[in-house]
């Protein structure tokens, strides 16, 4: 890969290992031990009700705590890409909009400001002395949004992923008030274990395969009480989901 592409990498490295890899370990677990099942869109939407909040909150504490790390290197002095941005804005000022949001860089700088359809030439051409009827068909009248678009395929090389199904059980409007005052309920621990059974065992930790072939294992660490808490409010809520529909 390209040395330019170091410090991305790099990061995604520590979202795997901050982030991510914490919640795949305990969606791991709750597959092996306390009967998630992916395959069934009510469980994936149980699992966004229950998790999601805690998810995006999760995502958050480390886009912080990012934002105020020291980047090594003698262009950055040590400082945090929030002193950067911060310095940057000071210098340059604030765009309130950017048109280019997205837009890859390339593409950016073959194309911004051109208000008409881009010509291209074949080899040899410059345009000059060349007037428009001696241009080739396939040439002389290239859409741009089209040719855009072509460019972005090349940076394109997977298929896109499909979103899971989660569509929100069939409960009357009635059940699913009960099911929502339910999870109110059960923000109380003694409830939440009595609920779970006395055969809730919580093992502290998960492994997980990575790498190309998934060949690689990880040993995740569960040990927080905050996971255990988590797995308890999928068992009970589970078995109250299942009791009333």
């Amino acid at each position: 890969s390209s040395t330019h592409n170091t410090r991305i990498e790099r990061l995604w490295v520590e979202v795997g290992r901050n982030f991510c890899r914490s919640w795949r370990a305990f969606f791991g677990h709750l597959e092996d031990q306390f009967g998630l099942d992916c395959s069934r869109p009510s469980h994936i939407w149980l699992l966004q009700t229950l998790f999601l909040e805690d998810i995006n909150a999760d995502c958050d504490s480390f886009v912080r705590e990012w934002n105020l790390h020291p980047i090594s290197g003698h262009d950055t002095n040590d400082m945090s890409p929030q002193d950067l941005r911060f310095i940057r804005q000071t210098q340059l000022g604030v765009y309130n909009e950017d048109d280019c949001e997205g837009v890859h860089p390339e593409t950016i700088q073959e194309y911004y400001g051109t208000t008409e359809d881009h010509v291209q030439r074949l080899a040899g051409q410059t345009g000059a002395g060349h007037p428009p009827e001696e241009l080739d068909d396939d040439y002389a009248d290239i859409n741009l949004i089209n040719n855009v678009i072509q460019d972005q395929d090349l940076d394109i090389q997977h298929d896109s992923i499909p979103t899971a199904d989660h569509e929100v059980p069939r409960m009357s409007p009635e059940l699913l008030a009960l099911f929502s005052d339910g999870l109110v309920a059960l923000q109380d621990n003694d409830l939440l274990r009595s609920l779970a059974g006395d055969d809730f065992v919580w093992d502290l930790a998960e492994v997980i395969r990575v790498g190309h072939r998934r060949q690689k294992e990880l040993v995740i660490s569960l040990v927080n009480a905050t996971w255990e808490r988590r797995a308890l409010l999928w068992l009970a809520t589970t078995r109250v989901f299942d009791s009333i529909l």
